[in-house]
């Protein structure tokens, strides 16, 4: 979201004098635009021919949002959830919406918002010189754009997050909060708003005077709908200060979270896994901290403060959180000045936790050698995104390039991705609380359900579609395909060969997929990993007859080719999993040998075996590998198990706790002795 007037130079596009590669080549910066994984240096990942900021993403469906500044028009595209490259690179996939007034008049470019009905876009819309609320949203093939009624003279539309919510919402400002109020609206005059998207008579004026940086908090509920700002109130020395608020719209009761002589600016909710998803904020304290709150005993107290580690850059803007394996994390931007409309002043980006145990505060921003505007980017409207390799943080500043030949670095904006370092997703992670979830099946009814884990801990247990047994054998397990940092659900038929994917929304299937049709019946899905390093999910199969195995290398949910192993473990070993064991960022498998209760790891180099590590025997054939996943959260895979026979351990279930290759102790999960159910991922 802008929080300032976005002055990247000419809004004009530049005249191209020479053929991209050749002016990316002579201006040094060719290594600046790669299409190949992440790397820990900043990249361009737009074509910076095109102007751009202000991209709003969607992380479950990978997509993002824009509004063209030269001539209005929405566009849709999407992310590569491998690399987190731009597709298009220009940003101009769909066009989805027109006639949109520039990011910066409006204070905000198009936003997402969210319903049960699917997310929709709401933006700025000139009509007849006047500002209006608009929308934009898919039925059936196509996107209808159109004005809101009793849109007029609204700015800055903020859509309400929630996916599950029947009644969507927006938050926006009055005429004349933006830009110069004569070319605004009719009349001038300000103050925040909120309505239902689809009832004009919902409009309600929040009474904060000055209310300013509305943000939804999260909650769709009829009484606990609500929204965060900032307002002036009076302080016992008679001064007027910024303060927090969090606003019941259902109730119009203003609740003043802090009191301090201080300015608050940025309150931002968010549900925080470090604290059992409990509703924290943080707000921005004189431009120069960022405070997080949560309630104790009924008191919201700061618990914690994140400062610019640079002396020389004090002053922080656009903060904004998010959370990564079921921790929370903080983006910003610092600079040395407080002025959110500067453009000359030198930037930076960097990401902190919230954990006064173990604090991380990390510069991510960077510049690629040979830039000559090394040191002096304007970094502006980071935005987080969660590839398969991590997340990674996108940025607007100028490119470096000189693509109209004048001998300058250009100042058109272009898109930047600056790495975290944070870490893939948690595997089998459905919940996104950072912590890896059990699959089970029962073969017998084809129910389906999920054990959402605290480690060795089931906290609860989510139900699934029931999938008939006699239709899927779900033994491809499960892993994040679509690159939204949540496990997806592979089926395997092995009668006919088909395939499917279940996208998933957390516990929830949000669309089937079909995938790429097995030719030959005779291999049957082993498991799932990623074997060339792409970031991408493969899928590992193995031949019945032989056991011989096999990859299939997968762009996403699309088959790119199949890929023999050149060793073969023989017909008596069984694939119990597969993960990077050992710490070279190659997928290792994990076998068992039926017979003779030996299990093994074959540690790979892609599709090669480099090595082979034998673990510890177990002679009883009831126990069955299940699964790799991290169930401790101490980087190291474990191995899981469950005990298939009768008798006392009937149902027992249990993990390898690990240390790299070496098994280190038996931990005991909750037992379920009914053996019509049984695990199926993580595989």
């Amino acid at each position: 979201m802008l929080s300032f007037r976005c002055l990247f130079g000419s809004h004009r596009r530049p005249s191209l004098r020479l053929p991209l590669a050749v002016a990316l080549a002579a201006s040094g910066l060719l290594a600046a635009l790669p299409a190949c994984a992440q790397t820990a240096a900043n990249t361009i990942v737009s074509d910076p021919r095109v102007q751009l900021f202000d991209l709003e993403f969607d992380q479950p469906s990978a997509r993002f949002a824009y509004s063209s500044s030269t001539d209005g028009s929405v566009w849709l595209g999407y992310v590569n959830p491998t690399t987190g490259d731009l597709l298009p690179s220009s940003g101009q996939g769909t066009l989805i919406g027109t006639q949109a007034e520039s990011p910066v008049e409006a204070c905000n470019g198009p936003e997402w918002a969210y319903s049960n009905q699917g997310p929709q876009i709401v933006y700025n819309k000139v009509l007849n010189g006047y500002a209006n609320l608009a929308r934009t949203l898919k039925m059936g093939d196509l996107w209808n754009d159109e004005a809101l009624v009793n849109g007029l003279n609204g700015v800055g539309p903020v859509g309400s997050k929630d996916r599950n919510d029947p009644r969507p919402r927006i938050s926006y400002a009055g005429a004349g909060f933006c830009g110069p109020p004569a070319t605004k609206s009719i009349d001038a005059g300000g103050g925040i708003y909120w309505r239902e998207i689809a009832d004009p008579s919902t409009v309600h004026q929040i009474p904060l005077a000055n209310a300013q940086g509305v943000r939804w908090v999260p909650g769709a509920t009829v009484g606990q709908r609500s929204l965060a700002v900032s307002a002036a109130v009076v302080g016992p020395d008679g001064k007027k200060y910024r303060q927090a608020f969090r606003y019941w719209i259902d109730t119009g009761v203003a609740e003043q979270l802090t009191s301090d002589l201080s300015d608050h600016n940025s309150v931002f909710f968010w549900n925080a896994p470090e604290y059992n998803n409990e509703l924290l904020f943080f707000t921005l304290i004189n431009d120069q901290a960022a405070a997080v709150y949560r309630q104790i005993n009924g008191v919201w107290t700061n618990i914690y403060t994140i400062k610019s580690p640079d002396p020389s850059k004090p002053y922080i803007e656009s903060p904004e959180p998010f959370t990564h394996n079921g921790k929370s994390y903080a983006f910003y931007v610092v600079k040395d000045n407080s002025d959110s409309t500067n453009k000359d002043a030198p930037s930076e980006i960097y990401v902190a936790n919230i954990d006064p145990s173990a604090p991380l505060n990390r510069k991510v921003s960077s510049d690629p050698p040979g830039d000559p505007l090394s040191g002096k980017k304007v970094r502006k409207d980071p935005e987080v995104f969660v590839t398969k390799l991590g997340p990674v943080i996108f940025y607007a500043a100028a490119s470096g390039l000189d693509l109209n030949g004048d001998g300058q670095p250009d100042q058109n904006a272009v898109i930047w991705k600056a790495d975290t370092g944070l870490g893939p997703p948690q595997p089998n992670d459905f919940n996104g609380d950072g912590k890896s979830d059990i699959l089970w099946r029962n073969a017998n009814t084809g129910a389906n359900r999920i054990w959402l884990m605290n480690g060795a801990t089931r906290l609860s247990t989510a139900s699934l579609p029931t999938i008939a047994a006699s239709t899927y054998l779900l033994v491809g397990g499960s892993a994040d395909f679509t690159g939204d940092g949540r496990a997806d659900i592979f089926w395997h038929n092995p009668v006919n060969g088909t395939n499917i994917l279940w996208k998933m929304s957390g516990t929830a299937v949000v669309q089937t997929i079909n995938l790429y049709t097995s030719p030959d019946l005779v291999w049957e899905a082993a498991a799932t990993g990623d074997f060339n390093s792409d970031g991408a999910t493969d899928i590992l199969w193995r031949r019945r007859d032989t056991g011989e195995l096999s990859v299939w290398l997968m762009d996403n949910t699309t088959f790119v080719s199949a890929v023999h192993l050149p060793a073969n473990p023989g017909l008596d070993w069984k694939v119990g999993g597969t993960g990077d064991f050992n710490n070279d960022s190659q997928t290792d498998i994990v076998l068992r040998n039926s017979k003779t209760g030996a299990n093994q790891i074959w540690l790979m180099n892609g599709t090669n075996r480099t090595g082979t590590v034998a673990l510890p025997t177990v002679g009883d054939p009831n126990w069955a590998m299940r699964g790799i996943a991290d169930y401790d959260n101490d980087g190291n895979l474990d191995i899981l198990w469950r005990y298939q026979g009768t008798g006392t351990l009937q149902g027992a279930v249990q993990y390898w706790k690990m240390n790299g290759v070496n098994y280190t102790a038996s931990v005991s999960l909750p037992t379920d002795a009914d053996l019509n159910w049984t695990i199926i991922g993580p595989r």
